[in-house]
């Protein structure tokens, strides 16, 4: 009765009256939908779930490495221990950090005692996380979901769509974070907006809530008749977080003009273009580990 109560809103509403985004079909990407992945994930899963003894956290085996960047190889290299997120291969910390950081970090890094609990969760990305917290460090962002929304009607609809103001005098390389609502006011999306130009945006969402983010975008643009477009650069960008105290040094040892990323000339929720040792790097200063840092976005091949 549940399925069937959400499958009559949906088709009479347009929504549901409970939170059903864990079986909305617009969650996965067309590549997740393939004939041969969704019948191998769909036998895994029904193999996990008759399972018991089968960890809640393992690994699916079906699936993979459909969607990688430029910057797989290397974290490969260095001993990546992955998970899937969206078709994306994400790692959760590296084996080549666990001498250095595990000593350096060990009386903070909870130990878990037994196998189970410890299964599938490495201490390694503990210890990173502080290293992060207390130096500098660099994550794979590359699973972020990226749409550049332009036309006519790009600013309107973007008002309409996000809880902040991101229009009238917003000016052009202003980040806003902020979220969609749903008809009702509920949450429906959390992400980042970034003015690119008077009629352009860039939409920055989680990798995980990506493409259920760009069809409710879609639906939204069709029922208001708004004149854009969405040009989707996730695939074609490939993204960094360069985040801690020393975030700011370490890229400045990078550049020929350093100035450029003084807090005076590069203010944080600010994005511009830069020159990383040759490199058109398209930086946007914003943090999520409580430190100052940017997101580094270039064109893969530059990845």
């Amino acid at each position: 009765p549940g399925i069937g109560k959400a499958v009559a809103d949906w088709m009479t509403h347009g929504k549901t009256e409970h939170d059903f985004f864990g079986i909305d079909i617009s969650r996965f990407y067309p590549i997740q939908k393939s004939r041969e992945v969704v019948e191998s994930r769909c036998y895994e899963i029904a193999q996990k779930v008759y399972t018991p003894a089968v960890h809640p956290r393992e690994p699916f085996a079906t699936g993979r490495q459909l969607r990688v960047g430029p910057f797989y190889p290397r974290e490969v290299e260095l001993g990546g221990y992955f998970m899937e997120v969206a078709g994306w291969e994400r790692a959760h910390g590296y084996q080549s950090n666990e001498a250095t950081l595990m000593e350096k970090y060990r009386d903070q890094v909870p130990v878990r005692e037994h196998e189970w609990d410890s299964r599938h969760f490495w201490e390694v990305s503990n210890a990173e996380h502080l290293e992060l917290s207390e130096s500098v460090g660099m994550i794979n962002l590359s699973h972020f979901a990226v749409y550049d929304v332009s036309g006519p009607d790009a600013e309107s609809l973007i008002e309409y769509l996000a809880v902040a103001k991101v229009g009238d005098n917003t000016p052009v390389g202003r980040g806003i974070y902020t979220h969609f609502l749903d008809h009702e006011g509920g949450i429906r999306a959390d992400l980042t907006i970034v003015r690119l130009a008077k009629d352009g945006y860039r939409i920055i969402c989680g990798g995980d809530t990506g493409h259920r983010d760009f069809v409710w975008i879609m639906n939204m643009a069709v029922a208001r008749k708004a004149k854009i477009r969405i040009d989707g650069q996730t695939e074609s960008i490939a993204t960094l977080g360069l985040w801690g105290p020393e975030a700011r040094s370490t890229l400045a040892g990078l550049m020929g003009q350093p100035e450029d990323i003084s807090q005076e000339n590069f203010p944080f929720a600010t994005a511009k273009q830069i020159d990383v040792q040759g490199i058109p790097v398209w930086a946007f200063r914003i943090s999520y580990v409580g430190e100052q840092g940017w997101e580094l976005y270039v064109p893969f091949p530059y990845g």
